[in-house]
């Protein structure tokens, strides 16, 4: 963007140089022209008043590109934030009413938020009974961490899907502990297969090997 805008600008200056320079050649031929001085005034006035508005309209057009170009890149880096909010937060149906939740990295208040607005409208589209939050990949789990989840856990329950958290380590649960953090009644397994297990138990299936 700044080597365009830069492009643009000497483009711009040129055109500005340019138009001085006709100006200066058409004074030229006015002054060799041997016209009365009456005349020979209007015609510089008419030809001062041309340069400005020629003048106005090369950098107006500058201006009113350069405000365009602005505004599509603002739009892609939109564009952009918003497919790497979805890549971060991705939403997986893994059986009939039952999504998964894999959280990777550090899960803050903004994301949290997007991340509860996307499983809300994934658990109404998927008519979702259970939601299985993965937070293995999670780096930190603290207070803040806790609360997020437990949020999420909330809303999810006002649409009549429950929330099972899975990944818990023991360096987890122990943090957990030492902070005195109160998870309530949500359900809580060691890892993701745990997770799938009760999710099929309470639709009434199970997984088993085949004779």
């Amino acid at each position: 963007m700044a080597q365009t805008q830069m492009r643009d600008g000497l483009e711009r200056d040129a055109a500005l140089e340019l138009l001085d320079e006709q100006r200066g050649a058409i004074y030229g031929v006015l002054s060799g022209a041997g016209w009365p001085a009456g005349a020979t005034l209007e015609a510089a006035q008419a030809v001062e008043n041309l340069a400005h508005k020629s003048a106005r309209v090369i950098v107006d057009t500058y201006h009113r590109d350069l405000i365009e170009r602005l505004e599509a890149a603002s739009a892609n880096q939109e564009r952009l934030r918003a497919a790497i909010q979805e890549l971060s937060n991705p939403i997986i149906p893994v059986y009939n009413g039952v999504l998964v939740v894999p959280l990777v990295g550090r899960v803050d208040s903004a994301r949290a938020q997007t991340l509860t607005e996307a499983l809300l409208e994934a658990i109404a589209r998927e008519q979702a009974e259970i939601v299985l939050l993965d937070i293995t990949g999670v780096a930190m789990v603290d207070t803040n961490v806790a609360n997020h989840l437990m949020q999420t856990a909330r809303a999810a329950s006002l649409l009549g899907s429950q929330v099972v958290l899975v990944g818990i380590s023991a360096e987890v649960a122990q943090t957990l502990v030492q902070l005195g953090l109160d998870l309530g009644r949500l359900v809580t397994l060691s890892n993701l297969q745990s997770g799938i297990e009760y999710a099929l138990a309470q639709q009434g299936l199970a997984i088993t090997a085949q004779a």
